[in-house]
């Protein structure tokens, strides 16, 4: 009988220890348990090197709509098992908006669209032309990656990803 005490013992004073290390760690701050119900939390803001403010929200196409104000479309039509994931934006000098940039994902594909004030330059070399909704758009398709882009009233529209031809453009053509 005494052996077996003296076996257990061997067992719970190592468990023993090892508990009152933790609970010390724990309540000193040293040692935190992960949270696995967090709040939703603020957009996060970043100032960048350029004096451009970042701020990436909850995906929310209202909060998008009024970071970029006038011109802001929103797809109708996305890959199937495609969706929002995030949306960021980037203020010049915390007032007129450089970009807002929605993210979808699916389980084996993902797709940037970004709109920016910008005006349109020449067509961009080794892209094909394409109509966007009557606007001249360009698009450039390989196996990985395609992108297609196109401008309205001084907005340069983009939808890029590993996402097929008929995709970039059916999502350009849907954006409203």
């Amino acid at each position: 009988a005494q052996a077996k005490k003296t076996n257990v013992a061997k067992i719970l004073l190592p468990i023993a220890c090892s508990l009152i290390i933790l609970v010390t760690l724990r309540f000193s701050g040293l040692f935190t348990v992960p949270n696995t119900t967090q709040a939703p939390q603020a957009p996060k803001i970043n100032i960048m090197n350029d004096n451009t403010l970042r701020a990436e929200m909850a995906p929310d196409y209202t909060k998008a709509q009024e970071y970029y104000g006038k011109g802001f479309l929103i797809p109708e039509e996305i890959p199937e098992g495609m969706s929002l994931q995030t949306v960021s934006t980037a203020l010049q000098d915390k007032s007129e908006p450089q970009y807002v940039k929605l993210i979808y994902q699916g389980t084996d594909k993902t797709m940037e669209v970004m709109e920016q004030k910008a005006e349109q330059p020449g067509a961009p070399k080794d892209y094909e032309s394409v109509a966007i909704n009557g606007n001249a758009g360009y698009l450039k398709s390989d196996p990985n990656q395609t992108e297609c882009i196109w401008f309205v009233n001084g907005n340069q529209y983009s939808v890029k990803g590993n996402i097929t031809r008929e995709e970039a453009l059916s999502t350009a053509r849907s954006m409203k």
